[in-house]
């Protein structure tokens, strides 16, 4: 099933970690709410992760969940390697940002991440799509239950060990609670059979925005980011009736491409910067919007250009492989 809202909500939230992103580059700029983008993203990836694979076989979903992920994961990787120069990078630190295994990074922020910084979201996603696969061979009909309750309590472990090692911590983090976010919306919209009331979705997109001005003080990001996130996310595919009958191709594309700017975008400020330094002052506010066009643009180019050839040649690739059994 494809959700034309949640193409246009994933174009917003990497917009919204991007320009996070760049105004931590800028002198006296802050957007910290941008981060919000990527518990946005952890809400849409439990609801579709239960929309495409819960017909699926355990190995078959993460087949499919590795060659949509892997491909340009592992390009970035090695340009990140080829054009920042560090020699102090380990064979060990390599091999684990390419198979996804968290591991104590000293000096990077966050201090458990991959050789690209950004990637730690991605850990926590093959972290999802395991144990999604693990439920998935143990109980199909139980697997959100399941998981929720296996999420629930990482999260309290997490909060019972803060501090004690940093990769336990990170694979108890209470962010895990927005994948069962995801996936609680998708089952209660299958099992009832029934659509939102697009005016409901739109008071819940308005909420969203209003717990995030009342929540922004509070110190669990689940509550803080977490609850916006959902709210958002069930307020659009309430709405989904109503926008998928005025599609629009370009922020269909920038959905898209939502992947590609995510993963390009902290290779990409700071030349951006130089560059539209010699026009503008990085003070100015235009620089902010300049340099997340250049961005965008290279992302949708990363997206044409490579992203969605090698995905489609993957799939066929695996289509012949199935019709040969």
């Amino acid at each position: 099933m494809y959700f034309v809202n949640l193409q246009y909500l994933r174009a917003f939230a990497a917009a919204l970690v991007a320009v996070f992103h760049i105004c931590l580059f800028l002198p006296d700029r802050s957007f910290e709410v941008g981060a919000y983008g990527v518990d946005i993203f952890f809400v849409i990836s439990g609801f579709v992760m239960y929309h495409s694979g819960i017909k699926l076989g355990p190995g078959e979903f993460m087949v499919h969940r590795i060659s949509r992920i892997v491909p340009l994961y592992w390009m970035a990787i090695f340009v990140f390697i080829a054009i920042d120069g560090n020699t102090a990078l380990t064979t060990e630190e390599v091999l684990k940002s390419l198979l996804f295994v968290a591991y104590e990074n000293p000096g990077a922020l966050p201090p458990v991440s991959p050789i690209i910084s950004v990637g730690w979201t991605l850990n926590l996603e093959m972290f999802f799509y395991v144990l999604f696969a693990l439920g998935l061979a143990i109980s199909r009909q139980h697997l959100v239950l399941g998981l929720t309750t296996l999420f629930v309590f990482l999260a309290v472990m997490g909060k019972l060990i803060h501090g004690l090692d940093p990769v336990m911590g990170f694979y108890t983090k209470g962010i895990l609670l927005e994948f069962a976010a995801g996936l609680i919306v998708a089952k209660v919209m299958n099992d009832l059979q029934s659509k939102l009331n697009p005016l409901f979705g739109l008071v819940l997109c308005c909420a969203s925005f209003l717990a995030l001005y009342l929540l922004q003080d509070s110190g669990l990001r689940i509550v803080r980011w977490g609850v916006p996130a959902c709210l958002i996310v069930v307020g659009m595919l309430a709405l989904e009736p109503v926008l998928s009958r005025y599609k629009s191709p370009f922020l269909i594309l920038l959905g898209d491409a939502s992947y590609a700017l995510y993963l390009s975008h902290l290779m990409l400020i700071a030349p951006a910067i130089a560059a539209l330094s010699l026009v503008l002052s990085p003070d100015n506010g235009l620089m902010i919007v300049a340099v997340f066009i250049l961005c965008q643009v290279a992302a949708v180019g990363i997206y044409i250009l490579y992203e969605k050839p090698i995905y489609r040649k993957l799939k066929s690739m695996r289509q012949r492989q199935v019709a040969r059994h």
